[in-house]
């Protein structure tokens, strides 16, 4: 990873295999004196197959109580995943995006669940 210092502005580039380390870097930076604002630019490149992430995600998912296979659906390309249909609350829709996000491959969460 690297840090361009300007003017008070940090940019972080480079790469990590997790989102939570993309956050994380992001989250510590912004605790240093002097920071006015970060520009998170780092890419998450992971470590894995992610030919059968959205499966993955779908079944992390179904189990619970609260999601139901008619309602919510993934898709995922090349570590891209996108969540689609409706929960019944704002925690669930949350609850789905860090599912998403947790699933080992996952580079970006699209999530256009929709709350009804």
């Amino acid at each position: 990873m690297k840090v361009k210092v300007e003017k008070g502005w940090l940019t972080l580039t480079g790469d990590v295999h997790w989102h939570f380390q993309k956050e994380a870097a992001e989250r510590e930076m912004h605790n240093l004196m002097g920071v006015l604002g970060v520009s998170n630019q780092i890419t998450i490149k992971p470590r894995v197959d992610t030919g059968g992430l959205s499966d993955d995600i779908q079944h992390a998912l179904h189990p619970s109580w609260f999601f139901d296979e008619e309602n919510v659906h993934v898709t995922a390309q090349e570590g891209r995943i996108k969540l689609n249909g409706t929960v019944g609350s704002w925690q669930e829709r949350q609850t789905a995006a860090s599912t998403a996000w947790a699933a080992p491959g996952a580079t970006s969460v699209e999530n256009d669940l929709i709350v009804a």
